[in-house]
């Protein structure tokens, strides 16, 4: 790596996912009374926005991603399968211009499998579809005085997918600073995610990378981990077995620990000595536990 990506690395950032009430109610505590790397950054699905009860959540830096895979996938893979968001896009960024969160993902059109195949749509007319929302975005980004940095995403399957769609992004104009690659999550193939977070640089060799919902193992990968600026996760509310004597909220924050240090180990801990408390999680979560 460059001495200019060993330096970019030292701001880069982990997105904690806020979806269910128990992953809410344990990043709120943790906020409050946690000795070690409280969660600052938090990652916000539309679909599940936050409501009255959740007006705590104003105090963090928030990016609210548009929860396409929660309205397309299947139902009994969890999503609604819904055809389409069910408002419009107008709608979308009308509700981000009046929370004014730090980032907020362009609408976009996934392509994991289960979604494809449920509604028989190919990866090119989900990457076309991502494309006519991100012109309307863009446009209604400025229209509406948004003060949000938006995020553009580059959909795909295949590492060839990612790169002729991070191409069309350049020819429409659309690539902002930062550019989130998609449909990431669920990806365990390590050299996969490689070649896609590969093809995407190579296309846009400037712009910082946020991997949506990358893999825990990935975070072993030397070569993502040096490309990346941020991701974000919501894994470590995956497994719903949980030991005798704890409470939901509890074994969701032991696992949150357990995600963190993965993460501060893969960066060297550097955004925990900015912003957050030097100390690693493991420490809080030993005399915790």
């Amino acid at each position: 790596m460059t001495d200019d990506r060993d330096r970019a690395r030292t701001s880069q950032e982990f997105w904690a996912g806020a979806a269910s009430g128990s992953s809410r109610k344990m990043l709120a505590r943790a906020q409050r009374w946690l000795e070690g790397p409280r969660p600052s950054r938090i990652m916000v699905n539309y679909q599940t926005m936050l409501n009255g009860r959740d007006s705590r959540w104003r105090d963090y830096d928030l990016f609210i991603d548009p929860g396409a895979y929660s309205m397309f996938a299947p139902p009994e893979n969890g999503g609604q399968g819904l055809a389409e968001y069910p408002e419009s896009t107008e709608l979308y960024l009308q509700a981000i211009g009046a929370l004014q969160p730090a980032k907020y993902a362009w609408r976009d059109y996934v392509c994991e499998d289960d979604v494809r195949e449920f509604h028989d749509w190919t990866v090119k007319e989900q990457q076309q579809r991502t494309l006519e929302a991100h012109i309307e975005c863009a446009k209604l980004h400025d229209i509406l005085d948004i003060s949000a940095e938006p995020v553009a995403v580059v959909q795909g399957w295949e590492p060839e997918d990612y790169q002729w769609h991070a191409q069309q992004l350049r020819d429409h104009d659309l690539v902002t600073d930062r550019v989130g690659i998609g449909t990431m999550c669920g990806r365990d193939d390590v050299e996969v995610c490689e070649e896609i977070v590969a093809a995407v640089r190579e296309v846009l060799p400037e712009a910082e990378l946020h991997a949506f919902g990358l893999d825990k193992r990935c975070y072993d990968s030397e070569f993502i981990i040096g490309e990346i600026t941020s991701t974000d996760s919501l894994a470590y509310c995956y497994r719903y077995e949980r030991p005798a004597g704890w409470s939901r909220w509890e074994y969701i924050f032991k696992l949150y620990l357990d995600h963190r240090a993965a993460w501060d180990d893969a960066v060297g801990g550097t955004e925990y000595q900015s912003r957050e408390n030097r100390d690693r999680g493991q420490s809080s979560l030993e005399g915790f536990a």
